[in-house]
């Protein structure tokens, strides 16, 4: 009888330590991030031709984390170090932004649902590359497609940037992704 006492207590201390040590969880801080806006005015008119843009980016690339290439072959996506909004979204906002005060060519809207009036040109921006690398590095590589209205290849051009991280760290990886955006549009809005 008091074996079958022990046994129990044994038993019962076991499972205690394995609840509690099950259900211990480390504090890990979730970090949301947005692109940095284009603190520039806009130098474009409403009155120019309307330019519509939208932004395609690869599968891998259009998640929540964020993704940082580990190899040449490998990628991962953060867990907690996510974007406050689908980046898509977000990439798109920042060209408008930037092709707004970077050129006076055209007046840059994102591609919506709703009939649009007119014909105008659409920009298809295709990003195959938008994340951190173990070298040190932001990589931004795509394409871009200028069409005209009856949707004929006007230009089309590839990109492959690479910008230095400044420091280690998802914020760091960010600022970079977003010096990125400002080169590709600086190219960009020379090409329209």
């Amino acid at each position: 009888m008091i074996r079958d006492w022990i046994r129990q207590c044994f038993l019962i201390c076991g499972l205690v330590v394995l609840v509690t040590g099950c259900s211990h969880q480390e504090n890990v801080s979730n970090q949301m991030f947005l692109l940095p806006v284009n603190p520039l005015p806009p130098v474009a008119q409403q009155t120019a031709p309307l330019l519509v843009v939208k932004t395609e980016l690869a599968d891998y690339l259009n998640q929540p984390g964020l993704v940082y290439r580990t190899s040449q072959t490998q990628v991962i996506q953060a867990r907690h170090n996510q974007w406050a909004q689908r980046i898509s979204d977000q990439i798109t906002s920042r060209i408008i932004q930037d092709l707004r005060s970077k050129q006076t060519r055209y007046w840059p809207e994102a591609m919506s649902n709703d009939p649009l009036t007119g014909k105008p040109l659409r920009l298809i921006v295709r990003i195959q590359k938008f994340n951190g690398v173990y070298t040190g590095e932001a990589e931004i590589a795509g394409e871009w497609t200028l069409l005209n209205p009856t949707g004929q290849r006007i230009r089309n051009h590839y990109f492959d940037l690479h910008i230095a991280l400044k420091e280690s760290g998802y914020a760091a990886l960010v600022s970079a992704l977003s010096e990125g955006v400002g080169q590709f549009t600086d190219s960009l809005s020379s090409q329209l």
